[in-house]
C-alpha cells in the first residue's frame, strides 16, 4: 500500500561530508530531503578521512579555494561544534641537490598566488623531521598554514545545522528507482511513502556513477571494443 506523497525543494542523494554540506547550505533556501544507504551518514570516504587543511597543496585555483574556506574552519556559525575543527601541524617540502630548481619553482608560484611557503635549511628540516637523512636533503620549505582538520567534527557541525534548518535525514534507504515527472524527481521510499523534489543533488560519492543511472544518465560507451 502505497503512502501519499510529500514534496521538497532538493532531494540530497548521500550523506557523507558532501551531500551533509550541501544539505546545510540549500537547507536554507528550502525544504531537503536526505537520503542515505548506509545505517549512518558518514560511514565510507567521510569516517575514513584524515584531512589536512593546505593551503600550498594543488593548483593555482584548487589553492584559492582552500585560502577562501580557512575563515569558516576557522570561525564556525554559533552552534557549529564544540571543539576546534582545525589544529596546528605545518607541512614540510623537502629538496635534493638536484631539485633546487623545483623547490624555487614551488615557493615562488605559492607566493605569486597569495600563499606563504618559509625556507628551511637542510639541518632545520632534519631537526623537525629525525627520519629524515641529513645526506638526502639539501632545503626545504615550510607550510606554516598546514593543519589538520578535524572531519567528525565538520561532518557532524553540517548534519546537525541541516536538521536544526528541517532538514529531513533518512538513512538505510539505497536509491534504486527514480522517475522524472512535470519537472520534479520522485522516489520511492521502501515503505511505498513517495518523495519528490524539483531538483535532486547526487552526493553519492563512489556510488555517483550508480545514481547518475538511475535518474537516467546515460553509461559512456565502451571504447576499447574493436581496438
Amino acid at each position: 500500500m502505497s503512502h501519499p506523497g510529500k514534496n521538497y525543494d532538493f532531494i540530497v542523494v548521500g550523506a557523507g561530508i558532501a551531500g551533509a554540506s550541501i544539505a546545510h547550505e540549500v537547507s536554507r533556501s528550502g525544504a531537503v530531503f536526505l537520503i542515505e544507504a548506509e545505517e549512518r551518514p558518514g560511514l565510507h570516504a567521510t569516517g575514513r578521512s584524515a584531512a589536512l587543511f593546505a593551503p600550498t597543496y594543488g593548483g593555482r585555483e584548487i589553492r584559492a579555494l582552500t585560502r577562501a574556506s580557512k575563515h569558516f574552519l576557522s570561525n564556525p556559525p554559533p552552534g557549529f561544534s564544540d571543539v576546534p575543527l582545525l589544529h596546528p601541524r605545518g607541512c614540510l617540502y623537502i629538496a635534493r641537490a638536484d631539485q633546487h630548481e623545483h623547490l624555487n619553482h614551488l615557493v615562488e608560484s605559492i607566493e605569486a598566488s597569495g600563499g606563504t611557503l618559509l625556507r628551511v635549511s637542510a639541518a632545520d628540516a632534519v631537526a623537525r623531521v629525525p627520519l629524515l637523512r641529513k645526506d638526502y636533503v639539501i632545503e626545504a620549505a615550510l607550510d606554516p598554514d598546514a593543519m589538520d582538520i578535524d572531519v567528525n567534527a565538520v561532518h557532524q557541525g553540517f548534519m546537525r545545522g541541516a536538521r536544526a534548518q528541517g532538514t529531513v535525514v533518512i538513512t538505510n534507504h539505497r536509491l534504486e528507482t527514480v522517475e522524472r515527472s512535470q519537472g520534479h524527481w520522485q522516489i520511492e521510499l521502501a515503505d511505498g511513502q513517495i518523495i519528490r523534489a524539483p531538483i535532486l543533488i547526487n552526493a553519492a560519492g563512489a556510488w555517483a556513477d550508480e545514481v547518475a543511472l538511475a535518474c537516467g544518465a546515460q553509461a559512456p560507451a565502451d571504447r576499447s571494443r574493436g581496438l
